[in-house]
């Protein structure tokens, strides 16, 4: 699919007052925002004609002197705590950035921070004996630009008596894993007579179970201590060794990846001067070795190898790096070219399959003239993988189809094979965009909200945003069938989802554009979730 960019519109303070040579004073007391405690010793800053700095007392108050009047923003930080803007509020009802006018009216305000959470317990053997060393992986989900997302936020490690904690936690629904640790302290890489295993505790999902689908999430609220205990249980684990070909001597890295993509914490070894890799400690499973190689002009390899194991050690794999990709990207104006250049055409490869070693691609450079209407530019160092093709919105412009050879990119994903020389990427602009407008209502009231912009079917638009304070606009957009959503908050929405947002259409706003048609429509809140 491509994606529009996505236009989020920030409310702006009021401008500065003149300096008329008066001077305020400001007050105030920084709360804990989950019990309503006044918070000491936090680090107050207050934006108006430079910054202002103050330490709240052991009673949460601070205090700022000799400010000139205006509007201005204000913040506070304090280990333990997060404020507003480092959440990401974005609460309709809530600005993350609180505004305050400074004048002889202002009056006392209050600060919030909100305690962070924590995750601890233990981790116990079959004979309920502590397991030292374990690491231990606090996992987030939550939605970020519309799509769920499983993210690793902390790892830490029990000590000696099995036990682990992690602080500092965003509020939110975190999955507590253990990762396969091998049973033997001492002489690790040693195996008994006549064994042809390793013999490991197994990675397990809170509460016990050993994937992540039949795991059960565990809640952090603000400053709440949450506790998750594990008994491991063992099992058998094997050996991978192979070699690597093609790659730069001395500049190539190798990392085991598990089926979710994953990287896979096994003990391993890399003979550099023969290429030789080996990994200890591999549970049975489906595996991907990545080898990564950097040349001297900064252009990344890849080499990419499928393992699976099942009741033996797997030796003599190869793992052969290639050069990465290199894909023109064209673009060509279709209709009247507003203006006397081609537009600047941003397009980003987003990898489909999860993996923390594939930062996708982005177009370089400047675009190359090709003639009346038309330019060329490059992604590079495109690492082999299934990718989404996001174009962001041009402004003046619809953007009418991409493709890539014979392959839709509005409808399918492109697939780079190994060593592959993928078809240029072309974009087709179009010059006569629609636009919308309209304003969000709620009792009959215009109200502050997040308004999403989703076309029906395939499309070459994708889910475009803003935020608004009643009233909205949008441009660049194709002829064609469009649901319109206001939210209080993008916090759980995943509109990226088709599936998800078919709880929501029938209180979307559904409207149908043409060429050069502006619409104004009216767009009611939706709350209450489904």
């Amino acid at each position: 699919m491509v994606a529009g960019s996505q236009q989020v519109t920030i409310p702006q303070i009021n401008p500065l007052q003149a300096d008329n040579g008066q001077r305020y004073s400001l007050s105030g007391t920084v709360v804990n925002s989950a019990t309503g405690e006044p918070v000491p010793h936090a680090l107050v800053q207050f934006f108006l004609s430079g910054v202002h700095v103050a330490l709240s007392g052991p009673d949460g108050r601070f205090r700022f002197d000799n400010l000139p009047g205006g509007a201005a923003t204000i913040s506070a930080q304090k280990p333990g705590f997060f404020s507003p803007q480092e959440l990401g509020v974005g609460q309709a009802r809530e600005s993350p950035y609180p505004v305050v006018q400074v004048g002889k009216e202002t009056g006392d305000i209050a600060v919030k921070l909100m305690p962070a959470g924590s995750i601890s317990g233990k981790v116990t053997n079959s004979d309920g004996e502590p397991v030292s060393g374990v690491q231990m992986r606090i996992i987030l989900k939550h939605t970020v630009a519309g799509q769920m997302r499983w993210e690793d936020r902390a790892n830490v490690t029990t000590d000696d008596s099995g036990s682990f904690r992690s602080s500092g936690l965003f509020p939110g629904d975190y999955y507590v894993a253990t990762v396969a640790h091998g049973v033997r302290e001492l002489a690790p890489f040693a195996r008994p007579v006549k064994q042809n295993f390793d013999e490991i505790y197994s990675e397990l999902f809170f509460p016990g179970t050993s994937d992540a689908a039949s795991a059960t999430p565990v809640r952090v609220e603000p400053g709440q201590q949450v506790e998750a205990d594990f008994s491991l249980r063992t099992e058998k684990a094997y050996r991978i060794t192979g070699a690597i070909s093609g790659g730069i001597p001395g500049r190539t890295g190798i990392t085991l990846l598990d089926a979710d993509g994953n990287q896979v914490w096994a003990k391993s070894g890399y003979d550099f001067r023969k290429n030789e890799f080996r990994f200890f400690d591999v549970p049975p499973g489906t595996y991907r070795i990545i080898a990564t190689s950097v040349t001297e002009n900064g252009e990344t390899m890849y080499g990419i190898t499928d393992v699976g194991v099942s009741s033996s050690d797997v030796s003599n794999v190869d793992v052969n790096v290639m050069p990465s990709a290199k894909i023109p990207v064209q673009v060509q104006i279709e209709g009247p070219q507003a203006g006397p250049a081609a537009p600047a055409v941003a397009v980003h490869l987003a990898p489909r399959d999860h993996n923390n070693f594939n930062p996708g691609g982005w177009t370089q450079g400047r675009h190359l003239p090709l003639g009346q209407g038309a330019a060329e530019t490059t992604i590079s160092n495109v690492m082999p993988g299934r990718y989404r093709v996001e174009v962001q919105q041009v402004a003046q412009y619809y953007i009418s189809s991409v493709r890539s050879g014979n392959i839709d990119l509005t409808r399918d994903d492109l697939v780079i094979a190994p060593g592959s020389e993928p078809a240029p990427i072309e974009v087709v602009l179009h010059g006569s965009p629609a636009s919308l407008r309209g304003t969000v209502k709620a009792g009959g009231e215009q109200i502050r909200a997040f308004v999403l912009v989703l076309p029906d079917g395939d499309s070459a638009d994708e889910p475009q945003q803003a935020f608004t304070a009643g009233q909205f606009s949008f441009s660049g957009l194709a002829p064609g069938s469009y649901h319109v959503y206001a939210f209080p908050s993008l916090n759980e929405i995943e509109y990226e989802n088709p599936e998800a947002m078919k709880r929501y259409a029938d209180r979307a706003t559904q409207v149908t554009l043409s060429e050069n048609e502006s619409k104004d429509i009216s767009v009611d809140l939706i709350t209450g979730g489904s």
